[in-house]
């Protein structure tokens, strides 16, 4: 019994669990907001979505429709990049109300003259928020001719008229207003909607066989792959490979001398996921491939993978965020019969994270 409204707003959408996640759009789609609203009694319903970007100050609104059977609706466009917020605002809208009550005593030949002195109340009301001098010069006429009995062929005629309803409508008095929660949507940029991933690995890239591709290698593939019609590079990690339990060709779970080891398999004495594997160049080589992929308009994506070689210096530097077992080793994947010795990162003593694309 607590906090009831006579206006009741449910079933808001689109929603995600009742508004517990946003929900996704890219820049310059659309939002269809509906939602069910109703009152107690027959009074006419008004209803409104408002709508902000997290760098607006003011609420933009766009009005909604009846669409059926207390289901209502209504559409904005989301401009820009980041997060929108929006809900869903109804009120009894009495001046309305009070015209759909005066038509269908007219309609019945009923004399409304009460009524038209109840209209010229509620149009002083909304004459003090009309913008155009037109529109207030129409609204004193209508206060004139609505208190004369005179001129009553010309009022009813004026109170049934489109030009009232809509500055009723465009102007609203808002009476036992409600409004539902707050939602959001995250607006992404467009590529976010498609985009064509061309994924290859960066040590494969060398002309030449046997040598160790390097970024600079890499730069020279980039016009072939815009010209497949690709606009997003995938790189698997190229963070230093662990030396201790290296895979070897073709999955084999013991490695050769010459075998380059897994790339998810990350961390070694040349450092770990902040590091870049040394055979692949240097940081500003990277940066180099970045700006040459830009200029060919492809975006540069990497794998971002947890798990970590048990040479991995973090290891030794943050054991805590490691699975210990008992026997003092540390927990590395398993897929029996073989073992893949890949340490997941234990973070705090929530859970392990198991690794995005574990090809190990």
């Amino acid at each position: 019994m607590q906090d009831q409204r006579r206006v009741v707003i449910d079933y808001v959408s689109p929603s995600v669990n009742c508004g517990d996640f946003y929900i996704k759009r890219v820049v310059n789609e659309i939002v269809n907001v509906r939602a069910f609203i109703l009152a107690d009694g027959h009074d006419v319903l008004s209803a409104s979505a408002l709508f902000k970007h997290e760098s607006d100050k003011q609420w933009n609104e766009t009005r909604m429709s009846l669409d059926f059977n207390d289901e209502w609706q209504t559409a904005f466009s989301v401009e820009k990049q980041g997060f929108y917020d929006y809900k869903v605002e109804a009120w009894v809208d009495y001046a309305l109300n009070w015209r759909h009550g005066i038509i269908r005593k007219i309609e019945d030949g009923q004399y409304v003259n009460s009524e038209l002195l109840e209209g010229a109340e509620y149009i002083n009301q909304v004459i003090k928020k009309v913008t155009l001098n037109e529109d207030k010069a129409y609204l004193k006429h209508l206060q004139d001719i609505f208190k004369n009995e005179d001129t009553y062929g010309e009022a009813i005629n004026e109170a049934t008229s489109d030009k009232l309803y809509n500055i009723f409508y465009n102007n609203p008095i808002k009476f036992l207003e409600n409004t539902s929660k707050t939602y959001r949507v995250y607006v992404d940029r467009k590529k976010a909607r498609f985009s064509t991933w061309y994924e290859f690995f960066p040590r494969s890239a060398s002309e030449h066989e046997g040598v160790h591709g390097t970024f600079k290698d890499c730069e020279r593939l980039l016009p072939r792959i815009k010209n497949m019609g690709f606009d997003v590079v995938y790189l698997p990690p190229i963070n230093p490979i662990g030396e201790v339990n290296r895979k070897g060709k073709n999955n084999t779970t013991e490695a050769k001398e010459g075998d380059v080891g897994s790339t998810w398999g990350i961390g070694s004495q040349y450092g770990g996921h902040k590091d870049i594997h040394p055979q692949l160049g240097s940081l500003n080589d990277f940066k180099a491939l970045i700006q040459k992929a830009k200029e060919q308009d492809i975006e540069i994506a990497m794998d971002y993978a947890l798990q970590a070689a048990p040479d991995h210096p973090w290891v030794k530097e943050h054991p805590q965020w490691f699975k210990w077992r008992p026997d003092g080793t540390v927990q590395y994947a398993e897929n029996p019969p073989k073992n893949i010795k890949i340490f997941y990162l234990f973070i705090g003593r929530a859970k392990i994270i198991k690794p995005y694309g574990m090809n190990v």
